[in-house]
């Protein structure tokens, strides 16, 4: 997206349209503006470069020679009552202070994080290429039966050198314009390349995981159809959703019966994939996806109860920012580790 494309976010209450991506990428800044460590809050924002900064510490070195510092090369961060700075353009970009007290009283329980919250900030960024609809990446056919792939590993060797892949994603212009909108440098290319990875491998593990727990319970695809219900489903399973997301299940299970996959949680965000779920068995060798946003109990009462959705063989729930998930069958509930 160019920095002249209308950018939509979906609240609860209502879409929110901005002029251009580079002004969404401000509104959710400033939201991320609040001292880790005290946590007061700026009123007005305005963010200088570090070029821009660093003309004005010479122009005013006389008055204020000591009022602004631009050790470690700190983005600044000029408000209406405080100052508040990024950590550091070489750390994490991820956190900010009204002071350089607050900054050295929180060291050291950031330091423990600074490396982490620095690829989430990176994470963060890369995550709309979801939303662009260039990731995730192509993927191959499976070589291998699914009951013989155990993690990750095993994925990656069936896909093979993935550069092809994601060469064109990292110097395409979609890349540039995400981190020239949002007014950060751009990371190296290794840092672009393991991020696309582990956004991808967020992705994916989504319908890894549902494989995982019919394998779990013993369910076949190829004798029956399946329904699967994902329960809590939010922003981060259903923003910019496509019918196609899940279609990895595809290439897992060739010429099967047909699985649908119904997402339901108050959170759900409007698109395609908001649609009436299946009543009876839908088309094989398809995954057919739709949604509901409501809480589980409502869904169960104004739809499976009146037979107007089918009863699930399987229910998931995905732990937002976590790699564990909960998985039941009857009365029967796991809570797993995700390996992949």
């Amino acid at each position: 997206m160019t920095d002249t494309g209308k950018t939509v976010l979906e609240t609860e209450a209502k879409p929110m349209a901005f002029r251009s991506q580079k002004e969404m990428f401000e509104k959710m800044e400033e939201s991320f503006q609040i001292c880790a460590h005290c946590e007061k809050q700026a009123k007005s924002t305005f963010k200088s470069t570090e070029s821009e900064a660093l003309w004005k510490v010479k122009k005013k070195k006389k008055k204020r020679q000591n009022e602004i510092s631009l050790s470690s090369k700190s983005v600044i961060l000029e408000t209406i009552d405080l100052i508040l700075f990024v950590l550091s353009l070489h750390r994490c970009l991820n956190v900010y202070y009204c002071c350089k007290e607050c900054q050295k009283e929180d060291w050291s329980k950031h330091k423990k994080l600074c490396s982490q919250l620095r690829l989430a900030a990176i994470d963060r960024i890369v995550e709309w290429l979801l939303y662009r609809g260039e990731l995730p990446f192509p993927t191959d056919k499976w070589s291998k039966p699914q009951s013989e792939v155990k993690g990750w590993d095993d994925w990656l060797a069936m896909q093979g050198d993935l550069t092809a892949r994601l060469d064109p994603i990292l110097n395409g212009a979609n890349m540039k314009d995400l981190w020239t909108n949002s007014g950060r440098p751009q990371p190296d290319d290794e840092d672009l390349r393991q991020s696309l990875w582990r956004v991808c491998s967020e992705f994916f593990s989504r319908p890894l995981t549902i494989a995982w727990g019919m394998r779990l319970f013993g369910l076949n695809p190829y004798s029956k159809p399946l329904t699967i219900h994902v329960v809590g489903a939010g922003q981060s399973e259903t923003l910019a959703a496509r019918l196609t997301d899940y279609d990895e299940l595809n290439k897992m299970f060739p010429g099967h019966q047909g699985i649908e996959v119904v997402m339901i949680g108050p959170e759900v965000v409007d698109g395609p994939i908001v649609r009436p779920p299946l009543r009876a068995f839908g088309p094989k060798q398809r995954v057919f996806i739709s949604a509901y946003k409501g809480l589980y109990h409502q869904f169960w009462e104004e739809l499976v109860e009146k037979e107007e959705a089918a009863k699930p063989d399987l229910v998931v729930g995905f732990h937002p920012g976590k790699d564990i998930f909960l998985i039941s069958k009857s009365s029967r509930i796991y809570i797993h580790t995700n390996s992949f």
